[in-house]
């Protein structure tokens, strides 16, 4: 069920709904996660034994597919061996038959699992937290494999134990099943958990928690336009829009139902402004969460800013100590050697942030080109450049600067 959400979510929306049936010790994580985002206890009464209505739907998810081809045979056209399911999207049940009819592990059925997995990450399904819950109750846990891989795409479907969640998750199904406990105390299984090491990257997404995982439930807004156009599409703003569409309905004498009938007689304000003060409640919040994410963002680029600038700093202050350390050399050796130039360094070599290979090649350069011909032949002597005495002073500059660059040692 949890692959039944958008692309982008690690759960489905109401996967925790369905799973305080079985594990109420969630409860109190589920609150708080009601808070910030939609969750519906859409699919409680499939799991209630006493509901009568739900009985005949559960029988044919739940024993086999004989009783689904039964019923929908008539109903949905067949091409190539397979119900077309997109003809039936009128009719959801009937769609969700045809797709359980359609697919199945181990060719038991005409298309695969891989192939629904892959049309859903697709969006080529609809209802997809339906079918993906029902698929499950339809084929049987044991059937399904424990990973599948759909075009390089990891689709875990079985529990890793991993997590505080995986394992609760576990356990509180068993004593659901076996023993009628949905209390999801479960502690004793607390030394047996690891920590939880999934790597779920939650940066630019919204979160909640549930135990010790956290849960993407939305992409966070990166502007204002969006942050409006994700508020007006939720639920909580939908109540604005249902009030102001029953008015609409009223006073030009439409068709209404009892309940309708019943709330023309409240005041109109009166009904309209909980609602609005509700939805513009959850809107300062967002904008709250929005403008602190913001914050945060140019916290953290000032900090690395701050960060680079003091390494800067750091790299500048150890040329300068270099560069102090070549000129007092350049003056301890003029002063013991009478062949060495008086040179005075250029100012912009002073400040000089990174000695790369180019500027240190300047450097020399600038010294060579100045030096008498005696210090060069010399340097060159030193060096064990052949022909000293028949070069020209320009042959023994470009001689020299030729081995410092191939020897980066220091030229003086």
């Amino acid at each position: 069920m949890k692959h039944g959400g958008l692309n982008y979510t690690t759960y489905s929306p109401n996967y925790f709904s369905t799973l305080s049936i079985f594990c109420r010790s969630i409860d109190s994580d589920l609150k708080i996660a009601r808070r910030v985002t939609t969750i519906e206890d859409k699919y409680n009464s499939y799991f209630d034994s006493a509901n009568d209505q739900m009985g005949e739907f559960r029988a044919k998810i739940e024993n086999g597919g004989e009783l689904i081809d039964s019923f929908i045979r008539d109903k949905v056209p067949i091409k190539n061996n397979k119900y077309v399911q997109d003809e039936a999207k009128g009719n959801k049940r009937l769609y969700l038959y045809s797709i359980l009819a359609n697919y199945g592990p181990d060719n038991s059925k005409p298309m695969s699992t891989e192939s629904l997995l892959k049309a859903m990450h697709s969006e080529m399904i609809s209802h997809r937290e339906a079918v993906s819950l029902y698929f499950g109750n339809h084929v049987g846990y044991k059937s399904l494999r424990k990973i599948y891989t759909v075009d390089d795409k990891i689709f875990p479907i079985k529990n890793e134990l991993a997590s505080k969640l995986d394992y609760y998750t576990i356990e509180s199904i068993y004593q659901y099943v076996f023993n009628g406990d949905n209390s999801g105390a479960h502690s004793y299984l607390n030394q047996l958990i690891p920590i939880n090491e999934k790597k779920i990257d939650t940066k630019g997404y919204k979160t909640f928690s549930i135990y010790d995982e956290d849960v993407i439930y939305a992409i966070k807004p990166k502007n204002v336009r969006e942050l409006l156009h994700n508020f007006l599409n939720t639920s909580r703003f939908q109540k604005v829009l249902s009030v102001l569409s029953e008015r609409f309905q009223k006073k030009n004498n439409l068709d209404l139902t009892e309940n309708q009938k019943n709330i023309y007689e409240k005041n109109y304000f009166d009904l309209l402004n909980p609602a609005l003060k509700e939805s513009l409640s959850n809107l300062e919040i967002e904008v709250n969460e929005y403008i602190d994410e913001i914050n945060n963002k140019f916290k953290d680029d000032l900090g690395r800013r701050d960060k680079e600038l003091s390494q800067l700093n750091e790299r500048l202050s150890l040329r300068d100590q270099e560069f102090k350390k070549m000129k007092d050399l350049l003056s301890r050796r003029s002063q013991a050697d009478p062949l060495t130039p008086t040179i005075q360094p250029r100012p912009d070599i002073e400040t000089l942030a990174e000695p790369t290979v180019k500027v240190q090649m300047n450097i020399h350069e600038y010294y060579l080109k100045n030096a008498p011909l005696q210090f060069l032949r010399k340097l060159a002597v030193q060096r064990h450049i052949p022909a000293v005495d028949k070069l020209e002073k320009a042959e023994l500059i470009e001689a020299l600067i030729k081995y410092f660059r191939d020897d980066l040692s220091n030229p003086l």
